[in-house]
């Protein structure tokens, strides 16, 4: 079975994640492309893009965060 990348590069969530947390995001991105997609051997990385984007999300899906539109 192939494994595939948890985030596509072109989706909104991939695209708030890079404005928000652009370090951390891909530093998560390098270490899947690294381990095959393997988010397993990502956990440490992944675990830092989801504290940023638990703040991210909160601020987009808040009233008067800008034009999120897709």
């Amino acid at each position: 079975m192939d494994s595939f990348a948890r985030e596509d590069e072109s989706s909104p969530r991939s695209d708030i994640l890079d404005k928000f947390c652009p370090e951390q995001f891909r530093l998560f991105r390098a270490c899947m492309v690294a381990n095959g997609n393997d988010e397993n051997k990502c956990l440490e990385s992944k675990g830092i893009v989801d504290k940023c984007a638990a703040l991210a999300f909160k601020e987009v899906n808040s009233a008067g965060a800008g034009n999120w539109v897709y």
